[in-house]
């Protein structure tokens, strides 16, 4: 297949079903993870979920991935600088969520990462897990998808 630079590549790559099935259990298994930041019993959620950015952002193709540890929760870092003298982007996005309440509040568990009518749901699933996934879709879909359709 000839190469399609630009936009229609990485468009034409995001559409692949196995590049949307990877994304789909991406989803789900970061919006399954407890990452109540408020919570010492959430810490560990919030390293896996960690852990979990980090190869994401390996996998994708940047030249420098750190999880970035101080007094509070984690942050994941990444850096492509492939293209010196360019603008900078920066994307930010948080990975912890507010704890769920009672359980009567969820008609599905809020940490199932279920996925339902196309749909995944849990907590953190719009709020900001999965607007933090598309961001790193974008990131792919330009890094990988321009060079590989």
């Amino acid at each position: 297949m000839v190469a399609r630079p630009g936009l229609s590549g990485a468009l034409a790559y995001a559409r692949r079903p196995e590049v949307r099935h990877r994304r789909v259990e991406l989803a789900r298994r970061l919006v399954a993870l407890p990452t109540v930041s408020s919570s010492a019993a959430g810490r560990g959620a919030i390293d896996r979920a960690a852990e979990l950015l980090r190869g994401e952002l390996d996998r994708i193709g940047l030249d420098r991935v750190l999880i970035l540890r101080g007094a509070g929760p984690p942050s994941v870092w990444g850096e492509w600088r492939q293209a010196p003298g360019r603008p900078v982007l920066l994307l930010y996005g948080h990975f912890d969520v507010q704890p769920p309440g009672p359980a009567a509040g969820w008609a599905r568990p809020p940490f199932g990462g279920v996925v339902s009518g196309g749909r995944i749901h849990g907590r953190g699933a719009s709020d900001n897990k999965g607007p933090l996934l598309a961001q790193l879709a974008g990131l792919e879909n330009y890094q990988i998808g321009r060079a590989h359709v």
